[in-house]
């Protein structure tokens, strides 16, 4: 690195500032600049948009990344349109978030109040300025406040080239599910320059949209898997790039290793561990910083994560073993997980004897907190599958099994060193 390894207090004082920003711990990845990995997703994205007719759906895991990926898709088209200068119009670009509350109405009447006309052409994110008059698109397009499918798509006829980007999808009440696929299947068969793109937290394609018999041809999937270690590190190697700040490559491995796949959990911790290394004066983050970096990432989780852990380890029983049994579960959730989260009891023995410092821990000793662990007064921290001996478990918020193992190395529960030669194994 060109900068000198040393800082000074007003240059540590910019750098923290700086390293607040470099990272999004607190939500999606929004510039282009600071989005890392997932250029199979992208590419994908903008070969849908780039295809008449065809439309897309981004699922997966709570806290894989799926609305940073659609956050900077905008930046990514725009750079593409940009390059082409075929001489037509802008694009016109609209994301909005769904919730409990929405209908197909609803939705589109968001989506449709974030554009005005100006000029005779379509345009998002104006408001009036002095002597010019913008109107709302839904006057323009002579919508009402319930449009149907036909409304929607002789709408969307007249805005042109455009992607409109509909978040938290799979909050929309089932029942409504089928209008967004017939409007799907509406656009691409009136071929109109269009994409929708839906995002939502799902196992399968199936789980975000009742599918129409003829729409599959119609939508791209776009799976979001977990993150790898590589695409992980590349998060910590652009930012400290861009901070003028140098991983070591322990530091890295581990941080990687501790997110489970997360980018959430990399961003974080990353951002704790720069901290303490600036507070130290310093443009090296070794491990010691990510040490200091888990407490302060345990201290400023979200309070939601902070809350389910809280009451699944909650006991009035001196010596209770929830809290272990949990941090257990999460390093067998880590290393001995099937595609689908599910793993075996019989893959806490050897991490509980372990942490426990004990000769042998039987399944026997915590299998009855493996199953209260799925009860409503555990908060269902679990779910449970299969037949008596042979059960198999899954965490249900994929967000708690690294913030379980961050909180057993802060709560001195479970040995750093135990930790990450568990996850170490993981890559084997």
């Amino acid at each position: 690195m060109s900068e000198p390894r040393s800082l000074s207090p007003e240059a540590a004082g910019r750098l923290r500032i700086q390293a607040a920003q470099a990272f999004s711990a607190r939500g999606p990845v929004s510039a282009r600049e600071f989005f890392a990995g997932r250029q199979n997703q992208i590419t994908r994205l903008l070969e849908s948009v780039g295809q008449p007719g065809l439309h897309a759906v981004v699922y997966g895991e709570r806290g894989v990344g799926k609305t940073s990926l659609v956050s900077v898709l905008p930046a990514f088209l725009a750079a593409l349109d940009n390059s082409a200068n075929d001489g037509l119009a802008s694009r016109v670009v609209v994301r909005v978030n769904a919730n409990a509350s929405d209908s197909f109405a609803s939705v589109w009447r968001k989506i449709f109040d974030e554009i005005f006309w100006e000029q005779d052409r379509p345009a998002v994110g104006f408001r009036p300025q002095p002597g010019k008059e913008l109107v709302y698109f839904r006057q323009v397009a002579g919508l009402g406040d319930d449009p149907t499918v036909d409304d929607v798509r002789r709408g969307i006829s007249l805005i042109g080239r455009s992607v409109f980007i509909i978040d938290e999808f799979d909050r929309i009440p089932r029942k409504h599910a089928a209008a967004f696929t017939d409007l799907i299947k509406s656009l691409s068969d009136h071929a109109v320059a269009s994409t929708i793109v839906l995002v939502g937290v799902a196992e399968t394609i199936e789980d975000l949209v009742r599918d129409h018999a003829s729409v599959s041809r119609a939508i791209r999937q776009i799976p979001m898997p977990r993150m790898s270690i590589p695409e992980l590190g590349l998060i910590l190697r652009n930012a400290g790039g861009r901070l003028g700040v140098e991983f070591a490559g322990e530091a890295i491995d581990r941080i990687a290793r501790l997110s489970q796949g997360l980018p959430h959990f990399t961003h974080l911790i990353g951002q704790m561990a720069v901290f303490n290394a600036v507070d130290r004066l310093s443009r090296v983050v070794e491990w010691k910083d990510v040490a200091a970096g888990i407490e302060n990432a345990v201290r400023d989780s979200d309070h939601v994560i902070t809350e389910r852990y809280e009451q699944a380890i909650h006991s009035a029983h001196a010596g209770a073993l929830y809290a272990h049994v949990l941090v257990a579960a999460a390093l067998a959730a880590a290393t001995d997980a099937n595609d689908l989260g599910f793993f075996q009891p019989a893959s806490l023995t050897a991490p509980l004897t372990a942490i426990l410092q004990r000769s042998e821990v039987p399944i026997a000793t915590f299998n009855r907190h493996l199953g209260e662990l799925c009860e409503e007064k555990r908060g269902k921290t679990l779910e449970r599958i299969g037949q008596a001996r042979s059960f198999r478990y899954r965490f249900r918020d994929p967000l708690l099994p690294p913030y379980a193992i961050l909180r057993g190395i802060s709560d001195g529960l479970v040995d750093p060193a135990l930790v990450d030669r568990w996850l170490a194994d993981q890559d084997r």
